[in-house]
């Protein structure tokens, strides 16, 4: 341990300027969503969804960036996420909506196969594949981070795992999150439309434990990873930062109450 973090305010939100690991070699074609992600060959031979930066785009790369992280950090089921660099020898690549993209530095979701289905709370197939578990996951995930527009896909090659996606629309006003939203909704809860009953009672323990064993360092170094480039300032970074760190305790609480009613049906 190296001690408690100086408090938000002092702590440096200087981003370093730093390539990223893996770069699109190829543009294979356009997702199907509204989000227009793309789907790449990236120098690493695998296939990734690329959110890239458009007109309208707004925070959404911070939200994809940082929810997937997070989700990771505490065993939430959801996809690998890495920064990508797009480089404009691959451009201009011109969207469904008219829009193009731009180059620079994107965030990317590896793809998990053909297999894939779309599906939004309530989330079906509770009792199929480790969902019980993984379910869990998402109700505990979706509560940190302010879960909005909330996106799962199921593999109906793998007994229809469930996986959360999507995150760009995540925290109070998704990619239009400022200051006075974040602390206007620090304290609200957010449930997703999904019945608890059938959730596994020793992960829901588990995650609770994970949360509250979050540290403000750990989400600073998440932070920092946001490149430069991206719409989103230094000093704005601090706000998402407080706002889940206060967060993270709360919803550890709420797992912990959810327990205690499960039990006791």
């Amino acid at each position: 341990m190296t001690g408690v973090a100086p408090p938000w305010a002092e702590l440096s939100m200087h981003r370093p300027h730093t390539s990223p690991a893996i770069s699109v070699a190829a543009i294979l074609n356009e997702g199907p969503t509204s989000s227009s992600p793309l789907l790449v060959l990236a120098d690493d031979e695998q296939q990734w969804w690329v959110k890239h930066e458009t007109r309208t785009s707004g925070k959404s790369l911070v939200n994809e960036l940082v929810v997937g992280r997070l989700g990771k950090l505490i065993g939430a089921p959801v996809c690998d996420v890495a920064l990508i660099d797009l480089a404009s020898n691959l451009l201009p690549y011109e969207l469904r909506s008219g829009e193009l993209v731009r180059a620079g530095t994107c965030v990317a979701s590896r793809h998990l196969g053909d297999a894939l289905v779309e599906v939004r709370p309530p989330v079906p197939h509770r009792t199929d594949d480790d969902n019980r578990r993984r379910h869990a996951g998402l109700l505990a995930l979706v509560d940190w981070c302010f879960g909005r527009d909330v996106q799962h896909l199921q593999d109906a090659g793998q007994d229809f795992a469930t996986t959360s996606h999507d995150h760009g629309q995540y925290f109070p006003l998704g990619p239009g999150w400022d200051p006075a939203a974040l602390s206007s909704a620090v304290h609200t809860p957010v449930v997703i439309a999904d019945d608890p009953t059938g959730l596994d009672i020793d992960e829901l323990h588990r995650l609770a434990h994970a949360l509250r064993a979050v540290e403000r360092r750990t989400i600073h170094e998440v932070l920092l990873e946001v490149p430069p480039s991206w719409p989103v300032t230094d000093s704005e970074l601090r706000r998402p930062g407080q706002f889940l760190e206060v967060r993270a305790a709360e919803v550890a609480v709420r797992i912990e109450l959810l327990i205690a009613r499960l039990e006791s049906i």
